[in-house]
């Protein structure tokens, strides 16, 4: 009797070399983030911001997880990416619950990512603008009319450098 055959394995779906090179940036400012964000490492200042009950300081946290969440993603394939995933969703309604409390701007734009058809723009106090891609599902929020900065794989640096303007830490 021969032997049965073995099931083809499933190709990892064509990544385009742009996006590929693009992870590879947004992870290696991660790991750099996790030595040397604001002069003390990025579990340092998010500590930090946990203790401050101030609501910049904890929309800067969230923003900081969101983003985490965010490229932690992007390193991994299979159910941890989906669960990084999950998580960013989780923290971006708690990131928009909070931003709507203490009245902080943010807006929306369609989106041509696959799953992903909205990104969230967001505008703090001492903050450029930062954004991600999500899908909002039935969340209403006014509509993007300035457009994105063009600035590529920056949300990190931008939080890094307002949360150091604004929350000068101990260094």
């Amino acid at each position: 009797m021969p032997r049965p055959k073995t099931p083809k394995r499933k190709k990892a779906p064509f990544r385009p070399p742009a996006k590929r090179y693009r992870t590879h940036v947004l992870n290696a400012q991660l790991d750099e983030a996790y030595r040397s964000f604001c002069g003390e490492g990025l579990t340092a200042t998010k500590r930090r911001l946990e203790v401050n009950p101030s609501p910049l300081a904890q929309a800067f946290l969230l923003a900081i997880r969101i983003e985490c969440a965010n490229r932690r993603a992007k390193r991994r394939k299979n159910r941890a990416e989906a669960q990084l995933y999950r998580e960013k969703r989780q923290l971006i309604t708690a990131f928009i619950e909070h931003g709507r409390a203490h009245g902080f701007d943010l807006r929306r734009a369609d989106s041509a990512e696959p799953g992903q058809p909205h990104v969230l723009y967001a505008y703090l106090p001492g903050c450029e603008q930062i954004s991600w891609h999500t899908s909002l599902g039935g969340i209403e929020l006014p509509l993007e009319v300035g457009g994105w900065d063009g600035k590529s794989c920056s949300t990190l640096a931008k939080l890094e450098r307002a949360v150091q303007h604004a929350f000068p830490g101990s260094r």
